[in-house]
């Protein structure tokens, strides 16, 4: 019987790549299948052919699960190359921007504000990292993380412009690029949650949109030190949020009544052909 199992399973194996992991595959399938037969033994059946022929039957389409087996090692491999890779690649580029820096430092002697050459290079090396993995999820119809890391892109950018205005340019508002970069990140958020017709996009379009309202106003008050009639932006949020919110209910409602239309036609049709085919006798 342990031969039989054995040059069946040699079969098989020979249609996949000769790994190390796939001859640990078939050494367990082997114990799995003598471990079955032994139970079939023990119920009573002593016919050695019907034993072997139940336990092949159990495996299922076993061709099918080799197939999903080799696959999956393959891209086991391929995935452990690409991270290689890009330890490689981010190696490479951290070592790139520290030799610039210490070049511009020992040439210029100026060593501040020069650094934010390393802070920029990192934050554009791991802002298309989170880009392209973010094109994958997408492809995935994995949303959620793409929203996340497009978050934390825009949050890495405005950071880096805050330092770049204060350190290099000295302006008194450079803070106010935080203020510019929460309506940055819930613009974005809700063009995604739009893009792949998320169910709070209805929710999301009104909070980005007073929000947006809110953050102008600040900024334009403390930019031109006039406050009035500029709060009146805020009222225009307002406004357009309950406008967004009577639209959104008006295509509910519309939305609803094509369906109970279309129902109400295919009750109808149903209705009437069994008028026509039905028989009092």
């Amino acid at each position: 019987m342990k031969n039989k199992f054995k040059a069946y399973l040699e079969e098989k194996f020979r249609e996949i790549r000769p790994t190390e992991a796939a001859m640990k595959f078939r050494e367990q399938t082997l114990v799995e299948l003598l471990e079955r037969a032994q139970e079939l033994k023990i119920k009573g059946i002593e016919d050695e052919e019907l034993v072997y022929l139940t336990c092949i039957d159990e495996l299922g389409d076993f061709d099918t699960v080799l197939k999903e087996f080799d696959a999956k090692q393959i891209e086991t491999k391929a995935t452990k190359r690409k991270i290689g890779v890009g330890a490689a690649i981010a190696l490479a580029l951290i070592a790139m921007l520290t030799v610039t820096y210490l070049v511009v430092g020992f040439v210029t002697h100026i060593w501040h504000p020069t650094w934010l050459i390393m802070v920029g290079g990192l934050f554009a090396g791991a802002g298309v990292g989170m880009l392209v993995a973010s094109i994958k999820l997408i492809r995935a119809k994995k949303f959620l993380p793409v929203r996340a890391m497009l978050a934390l892109i825009e949050i890495m950018a405005s950071v880096f412009t805050f330092l770049l205005l204060q350190l290099v340019f000295h302006l008194d508002g450079s803070w106010m690029t935080f203020l510019a970069m929460v309506v940055l990140i819930l613009g974005a958020d809700t063009g995604v949650a739009f893009l792949t017709s998320s169910k709070a996009k209805w929710f999301e379009l009104p909070v980005f949109v007073e929000v947006f309202a809110v953050m102008l106003f600040v900024i334009l008050g403390i930019v031109t030190t006039v406050w009035h009639p500029t709060w009146l932006l805020c009222l225009i949020g307002v406004v357009f949020v309950i406008v967004e919110v009577a639209v959104a209910l008006a295509i509910r409602h519309n939305r609803k009544s094509k369906e109970e239309d279309k129902k109400n036609k295919r009750f109808h049709k149903e209705e009437d052909e069994e008028y026509w085919t039905k028989w009092n006798d």
